[in-house]
C-alpha cells in the first residue's frame, strides 16, 4: 500500500506549539548577555531548544535569534544587549508550508525550533520543533500498528470461520 511522504503532506499548521507556550520564552532585545546566561542557569536550565528568540524593541515581532551554544562562547561584555549579539537571520516557515521545508531549514541552520507565521497576515502562529516532526512519524507508526492488528484480527477471524465451516461440513457429511 502506497503511503505518501508524511513531511510533504503535513503542513506546519498541523503541529505548531502555540505562541503562548511557556516553554518558549521570547527575550527582549534590551536584555543583556549576562541576564540571558543567568536565565539559562536557573529558570531556563531545562529549556530544550538550542535557539532563543529575541523580540524587537517594540516587543511585537521576532527580530533575531541567539544560539545557546554561541551565547556561552562569545566574549562580549556581559552588559551587551542581545540586540548587538543576536543573528538577525530568522529562519521560519509559513503555516501552509510542508514539514519537509521545516526539516530542511532545521538541517541547514542547526536550529531545532522554528517560528511559524501566517502567510497573509505575517503574524506569528506558533513554533514547530524537531519533536513535533518526530511526533508526526509516531502517529503514522501507531496508525500502521493499529491497522496491522486489525488486519491480523480479521485474518484470524476468517481462519476460524473457515475451519468452523470445514468442521461442520465434515460432521454433516458423516451423518
Amino acid at each position: 500500500q502506497y503511503l505518501p511522504d508524511l513531511l510533504e503532506i503535513t503542513s506546519a499548521r498541523a503541529v505548531p506549539k502555540p505562541v503562548s507556550d511557556p516553554e518558549i520564552p521570547m527575550m527582549n532585545a534590551s536584555m543583556t548577555v549576562s541576564a540571558l546566561r543567568q536565565w539559562f542557569q536557573y529558570d531556563g536550565i531545562h529549556y530544550p531548544y538550542n535557539t532563543v528568540f529575541v523580540l524587537g524593541l517594540d516587543n511585537t515581532h521576532i527580530s533575531g535569534i541567539v544560539d545557546k551554544k554561541i551565547l556561552f562562547e562569545i566574549t562580549a561584555d556581559p552588559e551587551t544587549p542581545l540586540s548587538q549579539v543576536m543573528s538577525r537571520k530568522v529562519y521560519s516557515v509559513y503555516a501552509d508550508n510542508s514539514l519537509h521545508l521545516a526539516v530542511e531549514f532545521m538541517l541547514k541552520t542547526g536550529q531545532n525550533i522554528l517560528p511559524v507565521f501566517d502567510r497573509v497576515s505575517r503574524s506569528l502562529e506558533g513554533f514547530v520543533t524537531e519533536s513535533d516532526v518526530l511526533g508526526v512519524f509516531g502517529e503514522r507508526i501507531r496508525h500502521d500498528e493499529h491497522q496491522s492488528r486489525h488486519i491480523s484480527m480479521v485474518s484470524a477471524t476468517l481462519r476460524v470461520i473457515s475451519k468452523s465451516k470445514q468442521y461442520f461440513a465434515s460432521r454433516t457429511n458423516r451423518a
